[in-house]
């Protein structure tokens, strides 16, 4: 991420699952990581009270901006368009089947102007609906994105979808490239493969070499070597052997680590 020519670094936190409730914020980084600031502080959610529990609950202490009314259980993903100078956010995750000030599945935007961050949400979804996202990726101008509520969701909705910036808030525009059996848990893009992959132990991984319009199913737990357990979550990084791809394995039985794959 860069701003002005400068490196920047913004996400969110992936609270009230484990370690106790905590606020939703984001935040970023700059000057080589020794500048944090806090750029935006969601509301009171009343559903992750800090009860000393390891999610939180209905009772005990509210935490987050007592002035702010848009809540969020967690941030799912911040990504930044460089052009436009903005944050694109996704949270997450439940409805609690309430009013829409109560869904925690948001899809917003912080604008930057000389110094100053400008907020505004995007769109607001029930659990299930295609706003209950993973997060987004920035390709050519659109965003691509994946809907992972695999438990309430009908299942024509799961899997990735794309839209343009300006038709966010409008579902009927959107565009889906993939259905899958399970939600997605992460989808990476390295200028070339859109890399995704699924919750729920399902050992499948899809990359599309031309943007989704065709994809390429890959069975993990059959390759040789691979750990049968977990999630997959796709990462990458670059280092001197160019760009590498790693895999997150949730919900482990005996090992919860980052192992490093083949590149591509």
């Amino acid at each position: 991420m860069y701003r002005d020519g400068v490196e920047i670094f913004g996400w969110g936190n992936y609270g009230n699952v484990y370690g106790g409730a905590a606020p939703s914020n984001i935040y970023e980084l700059t000057n080589d990581g020794a500048n944090l600031k806090v750029i935006y502080q969601f509301g009171q959610n009343p559903y992750y009270k800090d009860d000393g529990t390891t999610d939180g609950g209905s009772t005990g202490t509210l935490l987050g901006d007592a002035g702010n009314a848009e809540i969020a259980r967690h941030v799912h993903s911040v990504i930044w368009d460089e052009t436009n100078l903005t944050y694109y956010i996704v949270t997450g995750d439940h409805d609690h089947g309430g009013t829409e000030e109560e869904w925690e599945s948001r899809w917003m935007k912080i604008v930057y102007s000389e110094g100053t961050y400008t907020p505004t949400i995007i769109a607001k979804g029930l659990g299930g609906s295609n706003y209950q996202s993973t997060g987004f990726n920035l390709i050519n101008g659109e965003l691509y994105y994946n809907c992972e509520a695999e438990i309430t969701a009908p299942v024509e909705t799961i899997g990735v979808w794309k839209t343009t910036i300006a038709n966010m808030a409008t579902v009927g525009n959107h565009i889906q490239l993939l259905s899958s059996p399970a939600g997605p848990v992460s989808m990476v893009y390295d200028g070339t493969n859109l890399i995704v992959g699924l919750f729920n132990n399902y050992n499948i991984l899809f990359i599309s070499k031309d943007l989704g319009e065709n994809w390429e199913r890959i069975e993990l737990d059959k390759l040789p070597g691979y750990p049968d357990h977990g999630a997959f979550m796709p990462m990458g990084d670059l280092d001197e052997n160019g760009y590498q791809w790693y895999y997150k394995l949730f919900n482990s039985t005996t090992d919860n680590g980052i192992f490093k794959a083949k590149v591509i």
